[in-house]
């Protein structure tokens, strides 16, 4: 009995480590979005800028081009190789960066409409 109420003792406090390691990864993760969602938003404003001052420049027409979902990438998924089936979608993609072009892509979308008259975004 005392044996038992041990080993359930140990089980449990490895449990509550691997939580506690699972949460402050959650939270390092969630820091980490933060900051590349805000170097996006400070890039898309630099192309904006950018992009402005060409048109003042007389520029007619501008193309700027979306970037490509990368975790299709081959020297990407070589180099950043999960052993977690749960990183890639249906295609053998990592999601997680084609998540991130993907919400880069739309605001580069959404920081042209104010002069989308001029700027062809493909």
């Amino acid at each position: 009995m005392i044996q038992t109420l041990f080993n359930w003792l140990s089980t449990s406090e490895n449990l509550l480590v691997s939580i506690q390691e699972k949460i402050k990864w959650a939270d390092a993760m969630s820091e980490i979005e933060k900051k590349h969602r805000k170097d996006v938003e400070e890039k898309v404003q630099e192309l904006k800028s950018v992009i402005k001052e060409l048109i003042e420049e007389g520029a007619i027409k501008l193309v700027v081009p979306k970037n490509f979902l990368i975790g299709c990438n081959s020297v990407v998924l070589a180099t950043l190789n999960s052993d977690k089936k749960d990183d890639y979608d249906q295609f053998g993609c990592l999601t997680t960066y084609n998540t991130f072009i993907e919400y880069y892509n739309e605001q580069i979308k959404k920081g042209y409409r104010d002069i989308e008259t001029k700027v062809l975004i493909f």
